[in-house]
């Protein structure tokens, strides 16, 4: 390999979020040892969750992204209901509305649930909203790290963003309905920002009280607190967690910055309601937000320099 094409991997490496070094003997090793998730030690854990037996998973160490993965499961003729896809790396994950997410190996959790309804897309409004406080709580309950939520699909902590949920909605008529839900969840610092380009984000080791759990445990929690949830989503819907997600909610209360073709104007935070849509005052009266239709970020620079978009499901 020649010099420039040393030079190219290394970047290549050093983008992805593995630092490289090169030592006196001209070798080059890893900044810092990377500790890959252990499959049965994450199966032990899916079991104790509960996630497991009646739940699926297959651990891998490189995807271009894990909702991808599963998609293409189902495409193939395969039931992707309860199967569960990690990695510890994407090299083509996706944010919302089209953004790239990639999450810097063996640092991250980064994972994608694939779950069959029956019914159409319709029942499922709100359904991110529900994940986010399920995640929340869950994460709080295991690390002690005060999780809170950005509408419609952020995990936000001390005013950074922490992780996201992205749901993704397949109907085929009025009879079943198939999602794919995928998560990132910031463990480990990173050189790289692991999620959506443009946010100031943090990770649950800077976050944590006292020491981070493995992610084997934090991605068993996640499975095992989603799965149940999902079980009880179509019977109570969105309007179950309601009260709990506007408990946790960042725009609460607050000024937020409402940006659209039009221009900008302020509005307070109102809170979701039960369809999972969010309730502005605008001054003039209430006005309520569904997703997809403009962008929201809260006026108070002190508690947030980034903005947020709204997202179809």
């Amino acid at each position: 390999m020649c010099a420039s094409d040393t030079e190219n991997a290394l970047r290549t490496l050093h983008a992805d979020g593995l630092a490289i070094e090169e030592n006196h003997r001209n070798e080059f090793c890893l900044r810092e040892p990377v500790s890959p998730m252990d499959s049965i030690r994450l199966k032990n854990a899916l079991h104790q969750s509960g996630y497991l037996p009646a739940g699926r998973f297959e651990l891998l160490d490189s995807v271009d992204s894990t909702s991808s993965w599963l998609d293409r499961q189902a495409q193939s003729g395969l039931s992707i209901h309860r199967l569960a896809c990690l990695s510890e790396f994407q090299s083509a994950g996706r944010g919302r509305r089209g953004r790239h997410w990639q999450g810097a190996p063996y640092k991250n959790i980064m994972l994608s649930l694939g779950w069959e309804f029956a019914g159409s897309a319709n029942t499922l409004a709100g359904l991110s909203l529900s994940l986010g406080v399920v995640i929340a709580d869950g994460i709080q309950s295991l690390t002690g790290a005060p999780i809170r939520l950005k509408w419609p699909n952020d995990l936000w902590c001390r005013n950074r963003k922490l992780g996201g949920i992205l749901v993704e909605a397949f109907s085929s008529g009025l009879a079943t309905t198939r999602a794919i839900m995928g998560i990132g969840i910031n463990i480990c610092p990173a050189e790289v920002n692991p999620l959506d380009a443009g946010y100031s984000v943090t990770d649950l080791i800077s976050e944590c009280v006292g020491p981070v759990p493995a992610r084997e445990e934090i991605a068993a929690a996640v499975l095992g607190g989603i799965s149940e949830r999902l079980e009880r989503f179509l019977s109570d819907g969105f309007a179950a967690d309601l009260k709990r997600f506007n408990e946790l909610d960042i725009f609460l209360n607050q000024e937020i910055c409402l940006s659209s073709a039009q221009g900008e104007r302020i509005a307070v935070g109102l809170g979701a309601d039960e369809s999972g849509a969010y309730r502005l005052n605008t001054g003039d009266g209430e006005r309520i937000v569904n997703a997809g239709e403009l962008s929201l970020s809260l006026r108070d620079n002190s508690l947030s320099h980034t903005e947020t978009r709204s997202q179809e499901l």
